[in-house]
């Protein structure tokens, strides 16, 4: 990803983190590049080639934590001042961790062909 950064950024960071288009770009956070980008840059189309199957992932790795915690989905669950929502996600995906820890596996570390390490690897 460097290679890419370098491309629109000579300062480019060595790792960021790939967001969905609605997000804003900031330092560290990049979104896929637009079509004036890649006609400036056409190595930039791979980047987002390559990026969208890593993005896809994720929405799996968001099911994996929706299936085991069905409220998140629920908008009369997520409610500012009425529940604590801002704990909701950490804590649902920390368990959601420990559970694909416990398996051995997910949709997402199938699709990565990785291994996720065992329970108490992980809580170490």
């Amino acid at each position: 990803m460097a290679a890419w950064g370098a491309a629109t950024d000579p300062v480019a960071p060595p790792f960021v983190i790939w967001g969905d288009g609605g997000l804003m770009e900031l330092p560290g956070l990049w979104i896929p590049f637009t079509p004036y980008q890649i006609a400036q840059f056409p190595g930039l189309e791979a980047a987002n080639t390559a990026m969208a199957g890593a993005r896809v992932s994720v929405e799996h790795g968001w099911c994996c934590v929706t299936q085991l915690f069905p409220y998140l989905k629920d908008p009369s669950h997520l409610q500012m001042l009425h529940s604590p929502i801002g704990l909701f996600l950490p804590i649902a995906s920390f368990l959601t961790n420990c559970i694909t820890c416990f398996k051995g596996r997910n949709r997402v570390s199938d699709y990565f062909g990785l291994s996720p390490p065992t329970l108490a690897e992980y809580l170490s």
